[in-house]
C-alpha cells in the first residue's frame, strides 16, 4: 500500500523502484495505490484508490479509508505499507518518515503558506499522522518495521518503545551513473548559461522551506562565481524576492520539476542541501553516487555516508557557513575532484542490487515465521 507508485518523488520513487525490481526477479506484487506509473506486466496486479492528491488532509483520510477495505479484499502473502497508513494489522510499515521527531525538530505546521485554511489543512495532517503512528507502532499492528536510516530507527525506536525490537534498517538504493564525476556535462550547462569558470551548485526537492533552499541561497550570495540550480517544483516567489535583496537574482535558476535530474547531477560541481529534516534523502545519495562534494547538515541517512572532510562537509544552517565551504571547493578543483570521487565510492554500498537483497532476505525471514492470526 503506498499513496502513489511515480520514479519521481521520494518514497513514492522508492515503491516505484523496488516494486519493479521484484518484478524482474519473479515475485507477485499487488499495489494498492491512487496511481502506478509502472506498466501492465506479468506478476503486477494493481488496484486504484479513488482518492483524491489535494488537499493532503483529504487524501490521508481517504486512503486511510479506501485503503483499508482494498487490502481487506485483495489480502494475500507479504502486506507491506509506505509509512503507517492503515488500520489493519501488517506485515511491514516501511518508514520515510517519524512525524513525532519532526515535531520535536521543525514543528507543528507544514504548510507553506499562512491563510488559515493552509495552516488548518497542516494542523490536521500532522495530528492524524501522530494518531496513525501510534495506533500502528505496536507489536499487534505489525510484525516489522523498516526504518530507511539509522537515525529514524532510533527515533522511531525512542518514540514507539514496544516496536523497537521489530525495527530494522534498509536504506533507499541509487543507480550509479556509469562514469561519476569527471568533467561536468557541458550541454546542461551551456543551457544553463554558464561560462567554465563559474561553479554551479545543486539543490534537488520540493518542500523548499523544510528543506532549506533559503541558506543555499544565501550561501551562494556570498559565494562568489557560484550559481545555484533548484531542481523541483515549489512556490517561487519569496525565493526570488529573497534572491533580488541579496543581489543574487542573475545566479539562481529555478529548472522546476524533472522525470530524470541525472543531467543537473553531471552538470554540477557541489550539491548543497541545508534540509531541517529528513529520513533518507534520495536526492543527497543520488548526488554522491553522481560524484559531487556534499554539503548538507549531520542529518537522517547522510549520517550514514558523508565523511565530514573527506566526500563533503557537514554545515549549520547558515549561509555563511555554505558559501565558506562552497568558495573553498571553487579554490582548489583537484580537491574537488577528490571528495567527488570519495562521494561516488561511499554510495556504492546502496546500490539497488544490495538493497533489494535486504528486502529479499526480510521476506524469507517472514516467511518462516508463523503468521499469527488476523
Amino acid at each position: 500500500m503506498a499513496s502513489d507508485v511515480a520514479p519521481i518523488g521520494g518514497m513514492e520513487r522508492v515503491a516505484f523502484e523496488l516494486t519493479s525490481r521484484l518484478l524482474e526477479r519473479g515475485w507477485t506484487v499487488t499495489v494498492i495505490a491512487r496511481s502506478c506509473a509502472l506498466p501492465r506486466q506479468e506478476g503486477l496486479r494493481f488496484v486504484r484508490l479513488r482518492s483524491p492528491s489535494r488537499p493532503v488532509s483529504l487524501a490521508l483520510l481517504c486512503d486511510f479509508v479506501f485503503g483499508s477495505i482494498a487490502l481487506r479484499r485483495h489480502r494475500a502473502g507479504i502486506v507491506q505499507t509506505n509509512n503507517p497508513v492503515l488500520p489493519n494489522r501488517v506485515d511491514v510499515i516501511h518508514a520515510h518518515f517519524c512525524e513525532a521527531a519532526y515535531r520535536r525538530t521543525v514543528g507543528l505546521s507544514r504548510s507553506r503558506s499562512t491563510s488559515p485554511a493552509h495552516r488548518l489543512n497542516s494542523i490536521f495532517v500532522s495530528v492524524f499522522t501522530m494518531l496513525c503512528e501510534r495506533w500502528s507502532y505496536r507489536p499487534r499492528r505489525v510484525r516489522r518495521v523498516v526504518c530507511v536510516s539509522a537515525g529514524l530507527s532510533r527515533e522511531i525506536s525512542h518514540n514507539y518503545p514496544r516496536v523497537s525490537q521489530l525495527v530494522r534498517v534498509i536504506p533507499n538504493g541509487v543507480d550509479p551513473p556509469v562514469e561519476p564525476g569527471g568533467d561536468r556535462d557541458p550541454a546542461v550547462r551551456e543551457q544553463l548559461g554558464l561560462s567554465e569558470d563559474e561553479r554551479l551548485a545543486l539543490f534537488v526537492g520540493g518542500d523548499w522551506h523544510r528543506k532549506g533552499l533559503k541558506y543555499a541561497i544565501e550561501g551562494v550570495a556570498a559565494a562568489e562565481g557560484w550559481w545555484l540550480a533548484v531542481v523541483g517544483a515549489g512556490n517561487r516567489h519569496p525565493f526570488m524576492d529573497l534572491a533580488a535583496r541579496l543581489g543574487v537574482s542573475e545566479r539562481l535558476i529555478f529548472v522546476g520539476a524533472v522525470s530524470d535530474p541525472g543531467p543537473y547531477y553531471a552538470a554540477a560541481d557541489a550539491f548543497v542541501f541545508p534540509s531541517h529534516y529528513e529520513a533518507f534523502s534520495m536526492a543527497a545519495i543520488e548526488a554522491a553516487a553522481a560524484g559531487l562534494p556534499l554539503v548538507v547538515p549531520r542529518l537522517n541517512g547522510t549520517e550514514d555516508y558523508v565523511e565530514d572532510g573527506v566526500n563533503g562537509w557537514f554545515i549549520q544552517r547558515d549561509g555563511a557557513a555554505i558559501a565558506h565551504r562552497l568558495r573553498e571547493l571553487g579554490r582548489d578543483p583537484a580537491a574537488r575532484a577528490q571528495m567527488g570521487a570519495a562521494a561516488a565510492r561511499a554510495a556504492e554500498r546502496f546500490t539497488w542490487a544490495r538493497i533489494l537483497n535486504e528486502w529479499e532476505s526480510l521476506y524469507a525471514e517472514l516467511m518462516a515465521e508463523v503468521t499469527p492470526s488476523r
